[in-house]
């Protein structure tokens, strides 16, 4: 399979391109900082880009079956930019042809949440707490 990986620099996104490339998938890792990849594949290509540019990430993400992505920004603080995210990824995948997608993330692990990400932790997620 033909992978896109997003946030491959943090440590979801290390992992998730270690377990694509021990599985034998084709991997474009596409991110803002190549060299903190710090190691080479023949099955891995590293692509520098802005995850916020559509056209851009369309662009690169042309031609592969699925996307991948662990973006996370890296705050606690209320900020938009899963939003902006969020909505640069959709459009992407719409001009890139891209249909299947998984996000990745553990924002649930954080000690300070809202009453209904505490009730899903509880329930839904409770396999999730450390």
């Amino acid at each position: 399979m033909k992978l896109f990986i997003l946030g491959a620099t943090g440590g979801i996104g290390q992992h998730l391109l270690h377990i694509a490339l021990e599985r034998g998938h084709q991997v474009t890792a596409y991110v803002r900082s190549p060299q903190k990849i710090g190691f080479t594949h023949e099955r891995l290509e590293v692509i520098k880009g802005d995850l916020f540019k559509a056209d851009q990430v369309a662009h690169s993400m042309a031609g592969h079956e699925a996307v991948l992505s662990s973006f996370g920004p890296s705050t606690v603080r209320s900020s938009t930019l899963r939003r902006e995210f969020g909505r640069s990824l959709a459009a992407a995948m719409r001009k890139g042809d891209v249909r299947r997608t998984e996000i990745v993330s553990s924002a649930l692990l954080f000690r300070d949440l809202s009453f209904l990400a505490r009730v899903l932790q509880a329930t839904l997620f409770r396999q999730l707490v450390p």
